[in-house]
């Protein structure tokens, strides 16, 4: 069956959070992007578009 609206919502929610608490320490640490890449089995792209979509910034806080 095809989810409510509002569950995909939720679940697109959830998943930005996981990656923001997964991201922050890694970027507070000094990691860099493309370890981070690796780490996580992704590309260096997207780490950067998650960075600018969760606001943020290199050193793992968020942008004000």
């Amino acid at each position: 069956s095809t989810p409510k609206p509002s569950s995909a919502a939720s679940d697109v929610y959830k998943r930005q959070e996981r990656i923001k608490r997964e991201l922050e320490p890694l970027l507070r640490a000094g990691i860099k992007r493309k370890d981070i890449a690796q780490m996580l089995g992704v590309t260096t792209r997207t780490v950067r578009r998650w960075i600018e979509k969760l606001g943020l910034n290199q050193k793992g806080g968020t942008h004000e």
